[in-house]
Parts: structure tokens; C-alpha cells; sequence
């Protein structure tokens, strides 16, 4: 109850809380309380207590740890919906989903074999924040997913889609991929 009560600094307190959002995916493997966390962090009026994207990818990293498919696919609608809309929360405080974000949705998404909506995430992805040194995997996975529930078509579209944006990879100047990415 007194994590949220005012003492510390706000900056301090969103990188306390992402530190506690991961114990709790991590160690206790409690998604419920990380849920919880979540919610109450996205409601504070101050911005700099509001969840930044960090916060977001650790909470996404426990859902492809637990298996939470729809608890990744409600954070993700809501960082794209809400935290986004929000201009000061995108462009200030780091509200947007960002590669990262989407990788590991479609990641979870492959594990539960949605490879059609894993798909299509990754197109949205791509089409929203470019390419970027995980898109390929990205439709490696998909491609594994198709081929585990035994479409043969889907699963060469995806890969042939992977090899496309490893060639264009190849062909960039060599530079840092972290200069590419953000």
C-alpha cells in the first residue's frame, strides 16, 4: 500500500516498480501481482510513475515465460491504444511498444500456435516501426508455428518472408544495428 504514497522521487519510483514487476514474473512467477502492478502504475496521474516501455517489455517477457497469451495481447492493445495516443506518454516518457514489444507477442503467439495472428502482428509491426535486427526471427518463428500445425504453405511464406529481411539486412552499410534500431 505505501509504494504508491508520495516520498521518492517519481523517476526512482517507475524504475523500482518495473524491478518489482520482474520479481514478480521472475521469482515468484506471479503474473497476477505483476498484472496488478501493471494496472495501478498505468493509472498514476504523475507521468513519471506511469509505466515506460521497459516496464512493459518486462511484464511481456513473463507472459512468454508463463504462457499469458492474453495478458501480452492486453498490454500490447493498450500500449498501442492508450499509452500511445497520449503524446507526452509516447514521446516523453516512452509509452510506444517498440520492437521488442512486438517480438515477443508474436513470439507467445507462436508458442500457442496462432501463427496466422502472429503473422499478421509482425506485418503491423514492421509496418508501424520498420525492420529492425528481430524481424526475421519473427517470421522464423511464425514459419515453425505454420509447420507444427501442419500448414505447409503458411509456414513457406513466413520463411521466405524471413529470408527477404535477412538479404535486406545484408545489404545495409556496416554500421551498429543499435544506430538502425533505435
Amino acid at each position: 500500500a505505501g509504494l504508491f504514497r508520495r516520498g521518492a522521487g517519481a523517476a526512482s519510483g517507475v524504475i523500482t516498480r518495473t524491478s518489482m514487476l520482474r520479481g514478480f514474473v521472475e521469482c515468484a512467477r506471479d503474473l497476477g501481482k505483476a498484472r496488478i502492478l501493471l494496472e495501478r502504475m498505468e493509472a498514476e496521474k504523475v507521468m513519471a510513475a506511469r509505466p515506460n516501455v521497459r516496464t512493459a517489455n518486462t511484464f511481456l517477457r513473463g507472459c512468454l515465460t508463463l504462457g499469458a497469451v492474453e495478458d501480452a495481447e492486453a498490454v500490447l492493445k493498450r500500449m498501442e491504444s492508450k499509452w500511445a495516443a497520449d503524446d507526452e506518454w509516447r514521446d516523453s516518457h516512452g509509452g510506444a511498444p517498440d520492437a521488442s514489444s512486438y517480438e515477443t507477442v508474436v513470439s507467445l503467439l507462436c508458442q500457442a500456435l496462432r501463427h496466422a495472428d502472429a503473422s499478421s502482428l509482425a506485418k503491423k509491426a514492421i509496418k508501424k516501426i520498420g525492420e529492425s535486427p528481430g524481424c526475421a526471427s519473427m517470421f522464423v518463428a511464425v514459419a515453425r508455428a505454420a509447420m507444427v500445425c501442419g500448414e505447409l504453405d503458411a509456414a513457406a511464406a513466413a520463411a521466405k518472408r524471413a529470408r527477404q529481411l535477412l538479404d535486406e539486412e545484408a545489404k545495409l552499410p556496416k554500421q551498429k544495428w543499435s544506430d538502425v534500431a533505435g
